[in-house]
């Protein structure tokens, strides 16, 4: 599905765009300075609206790793465990195997807006504890168990 990747691709653009702005660069460079309350108003705005597009890019980017059937590793699952923590509290602690993998799968899904839901309907979302095991989980929650080696052969396909 190129869908995401053109989403990506055109969202990494805008954000680079928002990054450069000459206003923006020259009022964060002089803002330990006194600054207008026009100008202040500039940079606040602006610097949420990088903040809008860096997570608009990065939940995108998300949904194209599962949509390509790519692995999730423990530090991807963490960072999703990171953005939920404060709407959901049971995500507080350190998500690993000990603490069940449809828990883990639940939180990749729970920090993707539910824009996606349709999409995390039909492709699994596949984790890799680091162990010799790779597990996918679809929506339904059945788990399948694939060696690393048999799943790198799966991708090739």
């Amino acid at each position: 599905m190129t869908r995401y990747k053109d989403q990506a691709a055109r969202l990494k653009e805008e954000l680079n765009e928002a990054l450069n702005d000459e206003r923006y660069r020259n009022l964060s460079f002089v803002s330990v300075g006194n600054l207008s309350r026009a100008n202040r108003n500039y940079l606040t705005r602006h610097m949420e609206k990088i903040g809008r597009l860096q997570h608009r890019y990065d939940l995108c980017v998300r949904m194209q790793r599962i949509v390509d059937g790519e692995v999730f590793t423990l530090d991807d699952i963490d960072k999703c465990r990171m953005e939920i923590m404060r709407r959901y509290p049971e995500y507080g602690q350190e998500i690993g195997l000990p603490y069940g993998i449809i828990f883990t799968a639940e939180a990749i899904r729970k920090s993707l807006t539910p824009k996606y839901d349709q999409q995390l309907h039909k492709h699994p979302i596949r984790i890799d504890f680091g162990t010799d095991v790779v597990i996918e989980i679809d929506y339904s929650n059945f788990i399948r168990r694939y060696p690393k080696k048999q799943n790198k052969r799966r991708e090739a396909d």
